[in-house]
This record gives C-alpha cells, sequence and structure tokens, in this order.
C-alpha cells in the first residue's frame, strides 16, 4: 500500500516495513508504463517459495522500465534490498530473472539466478548484429568466460545454459589476424576468403574484434580478427 508518498507493506505479527518513497511525475501523478508493465509487481523472483516485490522508478527517460527489487528474508521475517532490473522476465521454467535494457541500439540482457532470498547475477548477453556476446559470472561476480555465439541458433528467450560457440567465415579477399585488438597491431599472417574460424570472445561496444581459433592443415591459430571481415555460414 502507498502511505504518506511511501510503499508500505504489511509484515507478519502486523508489523509494517517501508521499502521505497514513491517516485513522481512533476505533476505529483505517477507514469503509466508502456509495454504492460505494472507499477507495481509481486512475484517469486528468486524461485524460493516466496513472494518478493519490483516497484517501478523513473530514471532516465522511459525507453526502459527500471524496477527496484525486495527481496523476501523468511529468516528475518523482512524484505532484503536486490538489484535493480530493468523490463524484468521471469522465465519460472528455468528459475531465471531476465532483466533487458535497450541502449543505443543494443539489447543487454543480465540473467539472475536465485540463491536462497538473495539474487546472484549469473550472466549479460549482449545481441550486436548477428551475434551473442555472453559473459558468464561465479556467485561472487567474478568473471568465469565468454562465449560468442549466433543469434539465428539461440532464440532471445531460450540462450540454453551452455550455448555453442559461433562459427564464422572469412567473407573479405583476406582478413589479417591481430595480436591483441589494435589496429597497431596487426601480423604478417592472414587467411583467404572462405577459411572457417571459432568465435572466443570479442572486444569493443559492437564486437568490432573477435577472437577467433583457425585450425589449418598445419596446426591452430588464435588470434584476433577484424569482425567486419567475417560472416556467419548463412551471410558469406
Amino acid at each position: 500500500m502507498v502511505r504518506n508518498g511511501r510503499y508500505v507493506v504489511h509484515l507478519p505479527g502486523g508489523r509494517t516495513q517501508m521499502l521505497m518513497k514513491m517516485d513522481l511525475a512533476a505533476d505529483d501523478a505517477p507514469l503509466p508504463l508502456e509495454g504492460g508493465k505494472a507499477r507495481v509487481m509481486i512475484a517469486d523472483i528468486t524461485f524460493d517459495g516466496e513472494t518478493d516485490v519490483l516497484i517501478h522508478f523513473n530514471i532516465g527517460g522511459y525507453a526502459n522500465a527500471y524496477y527496484r527489487t525486495f527481496l523476501w528474508d523468511a529468516r528475518s521475517g523482512r524484505f532484503r534490498n536486490g538489484p535493480i532490473v530493468v523490463s524484468p522476465v521471469i522465465h519460472a521454467k528455468c528459475k531465471i530473472l531476465t532483466s533487458v535494457e535497450v541502449s543505443s541500439g543494443i539489447a543487454h540482457y543480465t540473467d539472475y539466478r536465485g540463491d536462497g532470498p538473495l539474487l546472484r547475477e549469473w550472466r549479460r548477453r549482449d545481441a550486436i548484429g548477428p551475434l551473442w556476446r555472453i559473459r558468464y559470472f561465479d556467485g561472487h561476480h567474478r568473471p568465469a568466460g565468454t562465449v560468442i555465439a549466433a543469434r539465428e541458433r539461440y532464440d532471445t528467450e531460450a540462450v540454453p545454459d551452455h550455448p555453442v560457440p559461433a562459427t564464422l567465415f572469412v567473407s573479405a579477399r583476406r582478413s589479417h589476424f591481430y595480436s591483441r585488438p589494435d589496429n597497431r597491431a596487426r601480423l604478417q599472417m592472414h587467411i583467404g576468403r572462405g577459411s572457417r574460424v571459432t568465435a572466443l570472445d570479442a572486444a569493443g561496444e559492437y564486437m568490432e574484434w573477435l577472437k577467433v581459433r583457425y585450425r589449418s592443415r598445419t596446426g591452430q591459430i588464435t588470434g584476433w580478427l577484424k569482425t567486419d571481415t567475417l560472416a556467419l555460414a548463412g551471410d558469406k
């Protein structure tokens, strides 16, 4: 319920807890949300069998719907502050909460998994051109690996736990290897049109560089190529 401009919830035993102050527009009226999003959402987003609360607040315009999360902690009998999520999507079957934020034309997906009464960031997915850049994190928010996958292979809402790395082909006449993602680090080594590589990592806001593995008759080469010299199998 709303009391004196604050969101207040009733707790067991007749107690109450103030979650946050209302975020109002200049005319003191709550702004409508588009896309069917509610101002207050009640759902089990930690997938622990308890009910949690998400409350919309305004920040940086209205292209994205930002929510503060409040996670029920049965041990303390109170709600705990959780992460801010954007346009949240609940995947009950696989027990994942996905935050979807669009910025500079790129859709950024952050997947959370429940850990008791907490939400842990599990992976981030950036949809850039025909590729996914998927970065994993361990339980302490330390990087735990990156996968570059083909978007045509995995639907936006159904990227599996362990996606297969993308296979690409050189679409330019030749593609030079670089020792690092930097124009000044070009090597003499190059591969020609039609050569097949496996994507291992990416660099740049728009994934302008791909770290790849190339297998030839004489061995294996790992290095950086410019993304604009490559294409997925169907585009070569």
